[in-house]
């Protein structure tokens, strides 16, 4: 994952695709693309080589009839990633 400043991150797992990012609090995270899809994550630990987060929920916007609709997106489980930079 590599976070800029402008709102914009990165993630190698998906083709280097861009993506955008909000803090909603000190411990927790929203990650979006193309303001269609979101996942909610909750900030376990954070570090200069680690970043370990739970997701919360993923929802995925669209419109339905000209009215903005959006729903849960799969079963969550609360899935647990960790990711370590590499020196």
């Amino acid at each position: 994952l590599n976070f800029k400043q402008n709102g914009e991150y990165y993630d190698s797992r998906s083709e280097d695709a861009v993506w955008n990012y909000k803090y909603i609090a000190s411990d927790s995270l929203i990650l979006f693309h193309h303001g269609c899809y979101e996942e909610r994550y909750k900030i376990l630990k954070v570090a200069n080589d680690t970043l370990i987060i739970r997701m919360s929920e993923s929802i995925f916007h669209t419109e339905d009839n000209g009215t903005e609709t959006s729903s849960n997106y799969g079963e969550n489980n609360n899935l647990l990633f960790t990711f370590i930079r590499e020196r």
